[in-house]
């Protein structure tokens, strides 16, 4: 299974972004999505699931959670959009990976059996950031993460 991240589109969906999430069977966008249409383009391509950012405060964000668990493989990916909100509590027994946003910079670390992926921004360029999405393989052997640089 191939479940494709993205984070902090801040409204813009490139079309870079699309094609490396093409295949996915499932998205999940960490939030800073900055319009409905961006959630809409990316559910043309796999279910989407998508939590509410720090700056998603327009009314049409106010329906998407915080925090989202996902199931995927019999594990649960927790999603949020600010890593420093999941340590206010542990994660769950079933909890296989964590995937937030917030930094735009790209980040793959495991800790205590748990994969931690920020797939980075997609959107517009913040500072000298590389712009990125990220990919999580799900197969017999485990989680294997990606990030996928987007050449724009």
């Amino acid at each position: 299974m191939l479940v494709g991240l993205i984070s902090d589109t801040h409204g813009l969906l490139r079309p870079e972004a699309l094609a490396a999430l093409q295949g996915s069977q499932l998205i999940v966008h960490a939030g800073d999505i900055g319009k409905p249409e961006i959630l809409d383009e990316l559910r043309t391509i796999a279910p989407t699931f998508a939590v509410r950012g720090n700056n998603d405060s327009q009314a049409w964000a106010a329906a998407l959670p915080e925090k989202e668990i996902v199931e995927v493989a019999g594990g649960q990916v927790w999603v949020l959009h600010q890593i420093a909100h999941l340590f206010r509590g542990a994660v769950g027994d079933r909890c296989v990976a964590v995937v937030f946003g917030h930094t735009h910079k790209p980040w793959i670390e495991t800790r205590n059996g748990v994969l931690y992926i920020n797939p980075g921004s997609a959107g517009p360029r913040r500072f000298r950031l590389p712009v990125t999405v990220g990919r999580l393989h799900v197969g017999d052997d485990g989680l294997r993460p990606e990030i996928v640089d987007l050449d724009v």
